[in-house]
């Protein structure tokens, strides 16, 4: 039975790439609505918008190829500004309406308050690193874990000999993860030698982080990790560059957005990094299942006219596993039936990886489907510089 699932996915998903419809009866029918959840405005605007601005283009794409059962599929994306709160008023009345899953584009606090909202009554698809669906099996995640991000970057940030680290986070539920994920961190065998020179704080409404900045250069680390994202990074690299704090710099893959950090001018480090999937390592990525479905996003994307920079990467392979879902279960799901689906699917590639959702429950991927990126100011590009996991540089 799984191998035949993992053959029916694959064929879905080879269909969208190579623009084949998959075999389905040509009929007249109401849109399949999905809904999904982003903050389109507010401080994380930039994130929630690309992530939109995807679910529009791949629609467009399912749809050009057949759509789902001669239905096309269609978006309604709710702007919850990345308030928890607003996000739980917003998903609420979802399941009277017979929604089965929502897509939540995060972050992680959004994502934990839909989940235990919702209960068993939806499925929710959260594209936030920093959320794990451990213990909660009607949910989802994707790529990799947070902690399999960090620990790419701090690996690879010590294969270049940098082992004195300091660390700056938020006190959001990301941070709040953050902290937990640097404690199991230094805790690995393979960090024995590395060192958190300074662990600090801030809040994402704080205005200055003079007084964390200045414990951190006087700290003398060789490396920093900041985990913040728009607003809140810009004011961390304003004050690292005030300071003279001028170091190799790690943060989250939800900055991998070239026109925000061209936004952000002189003050973003000339040596910044961020670790982020397997499909952004196209260019140095051998051939095979991984680079056709990655080459078929470049393709969706370019033609829509849709920067291909990490924010719309994240509800691709989502997308194609609720489309393929519905093909196979029908119009109207439970979602119990959604559930069952994700969480057989093993052996199948999206752009992010091969996915094995019974290996990695709730996710499917691991650090081997992480890469470490620069950013190349000069050319606005996100370089691929390591192998996977950070284990090496390329």
């Amino acid at each position: 039975m799984m191998k035949h699932l993992g053959r029916a996915l694959a064929l879905g998903i080879a269909a969208l790439a190579f623009g084949v419809a998959p075999a389905a009866p040509a009929r007249a029918a109401d849109p399949l609505e999905i809904y999904a959840l982003a903050p389109l405005t507010g401080p994380l605007a930039f994130y929630g918008q690309g992530v939109q601005a995807s679910l529009v283009a791949e629609a467009a794409a399912i749809n050009a190829a057949g759509g789902v059962h001669g239905r096309n599929l269609h978006f309604t994306v709710l702007d919850d500004q990345g308030n928890p709160q607003i996000a739980v008023q917003l998903v609420a009345p979802l399941p009277a309406k017979g929604v089965p899953i929502i897509i939540d584009a995060g972050p992680a606090a959004t994502c934990y308050a839909t989940t235990a909202a919702l209960k068993n009554n939806a499925v929710v698809f959260c594209l936030s690193t920093a959320y794990e669906p451990r213990g909660d099996s009607y949910s989802f995640t994707t790529p990799f874990s947070l902690e399999d991000a960090m620990a790419a970057q701090v690996r690879f940030f010590r294969k270049r000999g940098l082992k004195r680290i300091a660390f700056i986070t938020a006190t959001d539920a990301t941070g709040v993860a953050a902290d937990v994920v640097t404690t199991n961190l230094l805790a690995y065998p393979e960090n024995k030698d590395v060192v958190a020179v300074a662990r600090e704080r801030f809040g994402n409404s704080d205005i200055s982080v003079t007084a964390q900045i200045a414990r951190i250069r006087n700290a003398n680390p060789q490396a920093i990790y900041a985990l913040g994202s728009g607003p809140s990074l810009a004011l961390i690299f304003r004050e690292m560059r005030d300071a003279g704090l001028a170091l190799p710099t790690g943060t989250l893959a939800v900055n991998q957005n070239a026109k925000l950090l061209v936004s952000y001018g002189p003050i973003v480090p000339a040596d910044l990094e961020m670790v982020s999937a397997r499909w952004a390592a196209f260019s140095v990525m051998g051939a095979g299942p991984v680079k056709d479905r990655v080459a078929a996003y470049f393709r969706t994307l370019n033609k829509a006219g849709v920067s291909t920079d990490g924010p719309a990467s994240l509800p691709w392979d989502a997308v194609l596993f609720i489309a393929d879902a519905y093909r196979k279960l029908g119009d109207a799901p439970s979602p119990t039936a959604l559930r069952d689906y994700i969480a057989a699917i093993h052996d199948v590639a999206g752009i992010d990886g091969f996915y094995d959702f019974p290996a990695t429950p709730g996710r499917g991927l691991t650090s081997k489907d992480s890469v470490v990126l620069r950013w190349n100011g000069k050319k606005q590009t996100f370089d691929p510089v390591s192998t996977a996991g950070g284990q090496a540089p390329l």
